[in-house]
């Protein structure tokens, strides 16, 4: 209870400051948007581009929870400077059926990565993948489960990325 007040007075305290300190600050320049970077935080939607009909539910994706990681990880042709397109915009992942030379020795082709669900497949699901088998490594290894060191396992299944609903 003590530490709920003790939050509650911190934060009334960072906006009642933080604001004036906002307002009255001779620092303050006007900022350029060329300058300036917003992204979303907190969770969103990810489900089939337009005109695609869902078989599961969308995936509940929390953006901030992957802050840690450079941008250029999951928006690998972003030019830093430039607006995100879509995943799915035109020269992308832009097919909406899987084409028929989409795996090869059980990998997906450049031209299966077109098709929006195997690139969202292979960059989320096989990063998960990836951590949680470095994760049980290191439990192996040190004999200590949910060391600090690891990453947050992330989920694999389809249900626990497509809940049903």
């Amino acid at each position: 209870m003590v530490n709920k007040k003790l939050f509650i007075v911190c934060i009334a305290t960072f906006f009642l400051l933080g604001g004036t300190l906002m307002a009255s600050g001779p620092w303050i320049e006007e900022i350029d948007e060329e300058d300036s970077l917003s992204f979303p935080v907190g969770a969103f939607e990810i489900g089939a581009p337009d005109g695609v009909e869902q078989t599961r539910t969308s995936v509940a994706f929390p953006h901030s929870r992957h802050l840690t990681y450079s941008c250029d990880t999951c928006h690998h042709t972003w030019e830093y400077h430039a607006i995100l397109d879509n995943c799915t915009a035109s020269g992308c992942h832009d097919l909406t059926s899987a084409p028929e030379n989409a795996v090869k020795n059980g990998q997906y082709t450049a031209e299966g990565i077109r098709y929006y669900k195997y690139a969202y497949h292979k960059m989320c699901r096989d990063c998960h993948r990836d951590i949680n088998a470095q994760n049980r490594a290191k439990t192996k290894t040190t004999n200590i489960a949910g060391d600090t060191d690891q990453l947050r396992n992330g989920p694999v299944g389809c249900i626990e990325c497509h809940p049903a609903e």
